[in-house]
């Protein structure tokens, strides 16, 4: 099994695509190769395939980066399946999980994230997990967006350090991590890694 991600910015037109593009195809970069792995088409959408493992990782460092243009937001939906078939692009690949991708992803309304797999309880406990995450990630601001990107790239850097990276004082990077949710996302990404690996082997009955 693996993890499709498909997305599109939130008020892309409003904004210049010199401000974000550039960090969305790094962001893609650091998860995949592109056209094998990712790909950015009609202008402000993408879909990234990576292990599923790292979906959820890959979904909330997107949030982040794209957060860090005032204004922007984005819209994701993960799905997770079989691939069965992989082509040299990724648009032209196919299988359960883009399918389980693309269907989620015309479910958004209000959410800026949703997950779909084999697993019915999974999707729900889950689901649940991201509208919390997502009551606290939309409001990010652009200075909590990028404390937080930071933070995600160096998780290995303290917070002293975190400050010297970020030429703010240590409390400062404290108050904002704090504030802008960085424990609990880190809890929420080891609760998903823990679960989603079990998903192969009982799909329905986790």
């Amino acid at each position: 099994m693996q993890a499709v991600i498909t997305g599109d910015l939130v008020n892309s037109s409003s904004t210049s695509v010199e401000l974000w593009i550039p960090n969305l195809k790094s962001t893609l970069n650091r998860f995949g190769k592109e056209k094998i792995d990712w790909e950015i088409f009609r202008g402000d959408s993408f879909q990234l395939l990576i292990d599923k493992e790292k979906a959820f990782e890959a979904a909330i460092f997107i949030k982040m980066i794209i957060k860090e243009v005032k204004h922007l937001d984005v819209r994701m939906a993960i799905g997770i399946g079989k691939v069965d078939y992989r082509s040299s692009t990724v648009s032209e690949s196919n299988g359960e999980a883009f399918v389980n991708s693309g269907h989620q992803f015309e479910n958004l309304k209000k959410e800026r994230l949703l997950i779909k797999t084999p697993s019915p309880s999974f999707d729900h406990r889950f689901n649940v997990v991201f509208s919390l995450v997502n009551f606290f990630a939309d409001q990010w601001s652009v200075t909590e967006a990028r404390t937080l990107s930071k933070a995600f790239v160096h998780r290995q850097s303290n917070q002293k350090e975190l400050a010297e990276l970020l030429s703010k004082s240590q409390s400062t990077i404290s108050a904002t991590l704090q504030r802008s949710g960085y424990e609990e996302i880190e809890k929420v990404l080891d609760l998903y890694q823990q679960e989603v690996k079990y998903l192969e082997e009982s799909p329905k009955g986790i």
